[in-house]
């Protein structure tokens, strides 16, 4: 079984080369089965392609044996169930036994890999005898790269900095995440201490407060996965006169007796009270810092940008954002400027709006100028 090209969310011809035990024939009541786990017709995004049931999909080629149709599985199984059938042409004497053959589905179909193959997912061919052979990994092609996320957002209920905040993450995996495994979601920016940056602040009442991994309660809100998940809380560490805390995260380990479902969406909230957590500068809106990730053996995610973001605190809204000609610097709130509207190496008046709107001249030695008599 060849895929070419072996690259995630691509449409990729697919290749299968077989030899029958025994004689395949048109009137056969059980057509080849070729199990395609993890494929779709679709758009990567946890959306359902369609079938193909056009029976010339496979490229013709003269004096041609077979007929292919496409199954597409179903998101909630990661289309662990999607398939090609396979029957002789009508009208032709079929597939004598011994006799090999190799059937070539174009990629002009859209047919791609969802995710990453992984070591769960078998590829088998059934026959007509219902006989099922597992096509070996050695003799398969190996599609890299991991799997997505999609839904991914980060709200803020009464987004200042400086103060506690309640918290609503969401988030639809494309994948199953068993029991003991994790959500991680890379909370940058954010800190459960005093908003001050003393390295584990022991002001709070009651223990816990700015441990490593401390066990924090999710809210009890209807229609929502507070049940799905244990919540431990990661904090980062203060870098000054920086956002800082850009590695504290929150771990969400699926509960035992539970298991995330491929395309629903999962819902968790933070409580502002209970939990203390906050930010101790502003963050723009769709901070690509902040990420989710999971370890989840069937659909392993490296970090990822979280769709959208709240934007917390003001950071230099007040300041036009920097009017297109500089970047704020959201802990200060104040803007950088490019030098020429009052950057670094910029003759800069005092009354000059820090807003980067207004254009200075350069400073420097003049390009140009009168020799002095001696």
């Amino acid at each position: 079984l060849v895929f070419e090209p072996a690259t995630l969310n691509t449409p990729t011809e697919i290749t299968f080369t077989f030899t029958t035990s025994t004689q395949l024939l048109y009137t056969d009541p059980n057509p080849l089965r070729l199990d395609m786990p993890g494929f779709t017709s679709g758009n990567r995004g946890n959306t359902v392609g369609s079938n193909i049931l056009d029976q010339t999909i496979a490229k013709r080629v003269p004096n041609a044996l077979w007929n292919v149709y496409w199954y597409e599985g179903t998101v909630a199984n990661a289309f662990a169930d999607s398939f090609f059938k396979i029957t002789p042409v009508q009208g032709t004497a079929g597939a004598a036994p011994g006799s090999t053959h190799i059937i070539t589905i174009d990629k002009s179909l859209g047919i791609k890999q969802n995710c990453g193959t992984t070591a769960s997912q078998v590829f088998q061919v059934t026959d007509e005898a219902l006989n099922t052979v597992t096509i070996p990994a050695s003799d398969r092609t190996q599609i890299g790269g991991g799997c997505y996320f999609t839904g991914t957002r980060l709200d803020v209920v009464q987004p200042l900095d400086k103060t506690w905040m309640q918290i609503i993450i969401q988030f639809t995996p494309a994948f199953a995440v068993a029991a003991g495994e994790n959500v991680t979601v890379n909370m940058a920016g954010f800190t459960n201490h005093n908003f001050t940056g003393i390295d584990k602040a022991d002001d709070w009442t009651g223990a816990g407060y700015g441990g490593q991994n401390w066990n924090i309660p999710l809210e009890p809100v209807p229609l929502e996965h507070f049940e799905t998940f244990y919540a431990y809380w990661r904090e980062g560490e203060y870098v000054q006169h920086h956002a800082g805390f850009t590695n504290s995260s929150l771990r969400l380990q699926v509960r035992p007796g539970y298991s995330l479902v491929p395309g629903t969406s999962y819902k968790i909230t933070l409580d502002r009270v209970k939990n203390k957590i906050g930010t101790m500068c502003s963050l723009k809106e769709d901070f690509e810092k902040i990420t989710i990730s999971s370890n989840a053996a069937e659909g392993v995610v490296n970090e990822h940008p979280i769709e959208h973001t709240d934007a917390v605190g003001s950071g230099c809204s007040d300041l036009n954002h920097c009017s297109g000609h500089g970047t704020c610097n959201y802990c200060s709130e104040q803007c950088i400027c490019e030098k020429a509207y009052g950057g670094p190496g910029a003759i800069v008046e005092n009354d000059i709006r820090r807003d980067c709107s207004e254009r200075v001249c350069p400073s420097g030695y003049a390009w140009g100028w009168l020799p002095e008599s001696g």
